[in-house]
């Protein structure tokens, strides 16, 4: 089977309800203020305090906060030896580099892209504003490539920046040394945005709903969960090497970033998601869960629930943790999988998850001091904390501090 040809289906607003559209309106302003108000407190930034806990689990961990000002990050990953981050508030977008080896922290100007979306490599910075990618060395802070129509980052690998465009649902590997456009293949079915997809073991995955209902239409109507699969494409011959069934995923559609959020890490494919029906403003039976897919088979291995065990970390929240819960940013390190969930208003959990046995090792939240402090209450507005890892440390960022754990 071949990538060649997109249908595009014309799709009915008949059953959109007004009440959810008027909730809808009420957060995005909502999300406005408070996307305003973060920018107005700042503290010094590159003040580090350390502080010693004790894991849930076995054995104590050492907590160091940075910190930053007051404001909303995002894109944490590791590379070429540095933490980075983007600092977001509407009037200064910086990209945040932290030094393990100091904690010194650098704000770097940016060329102007969408907020939520870089990819570092050892040598650039590759942005994007939707449309244009733009590669900047890490060392000079300059622009070095600039290609145009090919959309947004979504993964490195084989050499090559992948990046997707959603106007003509097509992938594009762009070689990271040269600049120059390697490969592209067009996708089907009806892919969000770029977090629909991931690279890994030589192959791009892509997730995929099933049926023709939209993605924004299925979140109007309260849609109930959607059969999901995962293809296999390989980028050299563009055909797809497996189709895998993931069962059924919440449709509700992130603005900030994918509810399904696939990943290659520790040499499987990852996907962080949540089941249920989870009307707008009145959210409950939710259930977050992680499945695992083993790439040399191509075969879902485990669905781990999590839950359960995030409402006994919290069990003095006043709201149920499954109505907000939102797995995100797998990470390895010492033999498991790590992962945030948030859960409530403003509460935040790190759960690890063992390799060996795809069970829970345990976990911790922001109720133990020196954790992740609770978001900013705006409301509905919360601050989702993304994980990376550098040697040993795992690192974290709340709304205004970056925190780091050694073990």
């Amino acid at each position: 089977m071949e990538f060649n040809q997109i249908t595009h289906q014309s799709e009915s607003r008949s059953s959109i309800r007004i009440s959810a559209i008027h909730g809808h309106l009420i957060c995005a302003l909502l999300v406005c203020c408070a996307f305003l108000l973060s920018g107005c407190a700042t503290v010094p930034t590159g003040t580090v305090e350390t502080d010693e806990i004790q894991m849930l689990w076995r054995s104590p961990v050492k907590v160091t906060r940075i910190s930053l000002p007051n404001s909303r990050y995002s894109n944490v990953q590791s590379a070429a030896g540095f933490v980075w981050a983007t600092k977001f508030n509407a009037f200064d977008i910086k990209t945040i580099r932290i030094d393990p080896k100091s904690n010194q922290v650098t704000m770097l100007s940016r060329p102007w892209s969408d907020v939520r979306d870089f990819l570092v490599d050892d040598h650039s910075i590759w942005y994007s504003d939707g449309m244009t990618l733009r590669g900047v060395d890490i060392e000079t802070n300059q622009v070095t490539a600039t290609i145009e129509a090919v959309g947004i980052p979504f993964a490195l690998g084989d050499g090559a920046v992948w990046t997707y465009n959603r106007k003509t649902q097509v992938i594009t590997g762009v070689d990271t040394k040269t600049g120059q456009i390697r490969t592209q293949l067009a996708t089907q079915g009806r892919p969000y945005h770029h977090g629909s997809f991931t690279f890994g073991a030589g192959s791009i995955w892509q997730f995929a709903y099933a049926g023709s209902l939209s993605l924004w239409q299925a979140r109007f109507v309260d849609h109930p969960p959607l059969p999901s699969v995962i293809r296999r494409i390989d980028p050299s011959t563009k055909k797809v090497l497996a189709e895998i069934p993931v069962g059924l995923f919440n449709n509700e559609v992130d603005m900030g970033i994918s509810p399904y959020r696939i990943h290659f890490v520790a040499g499987a494919i990852w996907i962080l998601g949540k089941s249920g029906i989870q009307p707008f403003l009145h959210p409950g039976h939710v259930a977050p869960f992680v499945k695992r897919i083993d790439v040399e088979t191509s075969r879902v291995i485990a669905t781990i629930p999590l839950s359960g065990t995030v409402a006994s970390l919290m069990a003095s929240e006043q709201y149920l943790c499954q109505s907000y819960s939102d797995p995100l940013t797998p990470v390895y390190l010492d033999g498991g999988i790590w992962i945030s969930l948030h859960c409530g208003r403003a509460r935040s959990a790190l759960l690890k998850i063992d390799l060996q046995t795809n069970q829970l090792d345990g976990g911790f939240s922001n109720f133990m001091p020196g954790v992740f402090e609770p978001a900013n209450y705006h409301v509905l507005v919360v601050s989702h904390p993304r994980l990376t890892v550098t040697g040993d440390s795992l690192w974290g960022f709340g709304v205004g501090a970056a925190i780091r754990f050694d073990f």
